[in-house]
């Protein structure tokens, strides 16, 4: 496969991705809570800081789609991709360690961490696929 191919692909999977976590977990915030327990050790007393996170993903991933159609712009907002994917395993990771997080929400932000690294390798090669 053509590695421009490839790496649009690539962006409209995380695209894709961040869609449908984003979307879940808000439509779940507000029409099934009583799933909260499978993925959170704790109770949350308000929604909007859960529901922001999320539509914050739901963000990165239009990024993702804009950059999709269009792989030789702006590398910056695949730097934020980036960095954001990594952050948020960061946090996910810690907050799993200590018990307030189930292994599925850990699970998913393997997911998550595993495209980032795909996107640094997008950065390796960017030259030699221009």
């Amino acid at each position: 496969m053509d590695k421009k191919i490839y790496y649009k692909y690539l962006f409209l999977i995380g695209a894709l991705f961040n869609w449908v976590i984003g979307l879940m977990f808000i439509f779940a915030s507000i029409f099934m809570t009583f799933l909260f327990p499978i993925f959170l050790n704790f109770t949350i007393s308000s929604l909007v800081f859960f529901q922001l996170l999320f539509a914050s993903v739901i963000i990165m991933g239009i990024g993702n789609y804009w950059f999709s159609r269009d792989i030789t712009k702006s590398q910056d907002a695949v730097k934020m991709c980036c960095i954001s994917r990594f952050l948020f395993f960061g946090v996910i990771t810690y907050y799993w360690l200590i018990g307030d997080l189930s292994i599925l929400i850990f699970l998913l932000v393997i997911v998550s961490l595993i495209i980032g690294i795909l996107y640094i390798e997008f950065f390796v090669n960017f030259k030699k696929i221009q």
